[in-house]
């Protein structure tokens, strides 16, 4: 069994692309989440958008406690996301 802990990862009316509209969920220590979906759901293209890989267009990304917003894919792996 896996002891839930502290909130990592909170989306919040995620919009991105033309596929995208109104994502929030959010993610615990010890949690796992899983997306899944038809091809061009927006599945992928949501996580691309929190990732720093594609354009956000409105929402909030709060990591550890702290809204970020990934310029690119970089910054998320120097910040330890990973995708």
């Amino acid at each position: 069994k896996a002891k839930i802990g502290k909130e990592i990862l909170k989306v919040e009316n995620l919009h991105a692309g033309e596929l995208v509209k109104d994502v929030s969920f959010s993610v615990k220590s010890g949690e796992v989440l899983g997306f899944s979906g038809l091809v061009g759901s927006g599945r992928t293209e949501a996580m691309r958008a929190i990732f720093g890989a594609d354009k956000k267009n409105s929402g909030n990304v709060i990591y550890f406690g702290e809204e970020v917003n990934f310029k690119d894919p970089k910054e998320a792996i120097n910040k330890g996301l990973g995708f």
